[in-house]
């Protein structure tokens, strides 16, 4: 049984399997995604993705008068709920649900207000999958998923992972020794990330990873200096 999704911090393993089925099952959803836990993150995205509801995706950490601030109060939660019902979609059939929604579902992603108040962008989901490449030679990929999971680049890369049925290790906010750790343990072969972690990673590195492939960088400006380390 294929595993998704690898999170050893929160000790949660789940299959695809797991994860389709969970998809299909009735229960209630809410548009409004403001969790803690990135596998409910993706787990409640995707629900609303396949029942054709927009997502509106906050931090975690936003405190309440910040969600004042956005117009997000108890009533928004209440007034976003639904209730879907038993579905029966295998991985290939939600695939092409995605791409034929595309267009036409919007994500609603926050700035993190580090820089003063968190402002809304909303994102087509055709624009979040646009940098998306599926094929043969991606399908042994395993990422390490080091971005926030409510942030642009961290949807990026899951449904790069995701589209090409890969398994994905998340280790957004890990130490950096468990990071490298994670890097030989579960055989990582791709990583994206900020400049400044894949600096920590490598000067805490005790050898090069004998299995990434690839590292993608970005969310600061890339040095010369870090460029040269990668």
């Amino acid at each position: 049984m294929a595993l998704f999704w690898i999170d050893e911090r929160n000790k949660i393993y789940i299959s695809y399997d797991d994860f389709i089925r969970d998809l299909n099952l009735s229960g209630e959803n809410n548009k409004i995604i403001y969790e803690e836990n990135p596998y409910y993150i993706f787990r409640n995205l995707l629900r609303n993705l396949i029942c054709n509801k927009s997502s509106t995706i906050l931090d975690h950490d936003f405190s309440e008068s910040e969600l004042n601030l956005l117009g997000v109060s108890k009533s928004s939660f209440i007034e976003s709920k639904y209730f879907q019902k038993d579905l029966n979609y295998d991985f290939e059939d939600i695939i092409d649900l995605l791409i034929k929604k595309q267009k036409h579902l919007v994500l609603s992603i926050f700035t993190s207000g580090t820089t003063g108040r968190p402002k809304v962008v909303d994102q087509s989901f055709e624009n979040i999958i646009r940098a998306v490449k599926v094929g043969d030679r991606f399908r042994s990929n395993v990422w390490g998923f080091a971005y926030n999971p409510t942030h642009f680049a961290g949807f990026q890369v899951f449904f790069q992972a995701f589209f090409n049925r890969n398994q994905i290790i998340y280790l957004f906010k890990s130490h950096t020794n468990e990071i490298c750790q994670s890097l030989t343990i579960h055989k990582i072969t791709n990583i994206s990330c900020t400049p400044t972690l894949i600096k920590m990673i490598v000067s805490s590195l005790v050898k090069p990873s004998d299995y990434l492939l690839s590292i993608t960088l970005g969310g600061e400006k890339l040095d010369h200096k870090t460029y040269q380390i990668v």
